[in-house]
């Protein structure tokens, strides 16, 4: 699939903050550069804290109302958003006739009742859709099995392929065969490095100049058992904890839970939760002030984590913990720090320990910054399009 030009690239964007929609950012950024046309289409809220960019953005899609419907009003809001989104989808495919199509995510929610159109438009138009598969774990299911199965092959009915960052030893099952599946790397994430004061902002948190501080960054979720290190720094009076993000949905604990825990057990100086989404002219404070990166992530989480790809900026060591997938894998291949078993406060309270006494690998950053790149992502997605 030679470019020229006159072609143009889709990628649709649904998130509209976060991890995702930053992955989109980026691989739109990429595909500009090689002065490939790229439109994102997207919502208003998109990435609210980016400037200029230098892709199109199309910010046509439906969003959630402003009004904080509940229970089941959300739901019904909800549903129709993500049917309408794709109806919108569907839509700028025939007004824009893009060489391929890039799906931010896998969505197999309602896909009943969305996905017919793409479907047609695979078969008829020969329209190629290419999905990112951050997530391939698929645990939750909504409604009987046998539709949760139906929703998840319709899902991927009409994708011809899927970069993923891990397949492992095996494909995941419930990706149909016909998708090509293509492992390819993330790339550092971009941010505004403009100096900051790290003593400042430490000291405007209230941690003293001897505390270890450690960091919980991005959206508060209970995979990462931020309750679990809470536990485990108990025992650790120079241990400190900021965790910074907002509340991933409301199946979550929120952050005030988290304090209350830290009251609970005597160490609420130590711990401070900054519970709201950190715009990214204000990420490289968190990360100047943080002395190690904690990502103690439960044994089900098998995707990939966006912080490395923010912690390579200041070369910060990181406690890691996780099901096996993307994240063990960079961590273990360039030693960016150390490895515990998910789930274990006696595991985490050890590891916890070792990094006090640096007792850790060397971390390969270098190596990381070569090989973990937007380029080969996008090398990666073009030379699969070149022969379609």
């Amino acid at each position: 699939m030679d470019f020229n030009k006159k072609d143009t690239v889709l990628l649709f964007s649904s998130s509209e903050i976060g991890g995702i929609a930053e992955y989109n950012h980026a691989q739109a950024v990429e595909l500009s550069r090689r002065c490939i046309r790229c439109i994102v289409l997207c919502s208003k809220g998109f990435l609210p804290d980016r400037c200029a960019v230098d892709y199109e953005q199309k910010s046509k899609l439906v969003r959630m109302p402003s009004m904080k419907a509940v229970g089941i009003y959300r739901k019904i809001a909800l549903a129709a958003i993500i049917c309408i989104q794709r109806y919108q989808l569907i839509w700028f495919i025939i007004k824009i006739r893009p060489k391929f199509v890039i799906i931010d995510a896998p969505t197999e929610l309602l896909s009943y009742l969305w996905a017919w159109p793409h479907i047609f438009a695979s078969r008829i138009f020969r329209v190629k859709y290419v999905v990112n598969i951050g997530d391939p774990q698929r645990k939750r299911i909504v409604g009987p099995e046998w539709l949760h199965s139906l929703s998840v092959w319709l899902s991927y009915s009409f994708v011809s392929a899927g970069l993923i960052h891990y397949i492992g030893e095996s494909r995941p099952k419930w990706i149909p065969g016909h998708v090509k599946l293509i492992e390819v790397p993330m790339g550092p994430l971009r941010l505004s490095l403009a100096p900051v004061s790290r003593d400042r902002f430490r000291a405007e948190r209230g941690f003293a100049d001897d505390i270890v501080l450690f960091l919980s960054f991005g959206h508060i979720v209970d995979r990462k058992n931020i309750s679990l290190f809470i536990d485990a720094m108990r025992q650790f009076s120079r241990v400190g904890l900021l965790v910074a993000g907002s509340t991933g949905s409301s199946r979550d604990k929120s952050g005030s839970y988290y304090r209350a825990l830290a009251d609970e057990y005597g160490i609420g100086e130590r711990v401070v939760i900054e519970e709201r989404f950190i715009p990214s002219g204000e990420v490289a404070a968190y990360f100047e002030a943080a002395d190690i990166i904690a990502l103690p992530y439960n044994a089900s989480f098998i995707s990939q984590s966006g912080v490395p790809y923010l912690a390579l900026h200041w070369d910060k060591p990181m406690l890691v913990s996780a099901g096996p997938g993307p994240l063990l894998r960079c961590v273990e291949r360039y030693q960016l720090g150390l490895i515990v078993e998910p789930d274990s406060e006696e595991a985490l309270r050890g590891g916890i320990c070792k990094m006090l006494m640096h007792e850790f690998p060397l971390p390969d950053w270098q190596g990381f910054r070569r090989d973990e790149t937007w380029e080969r992502n996008i090398d990666l997605l073009l030379n699969y399009t070149d022969h379609l």
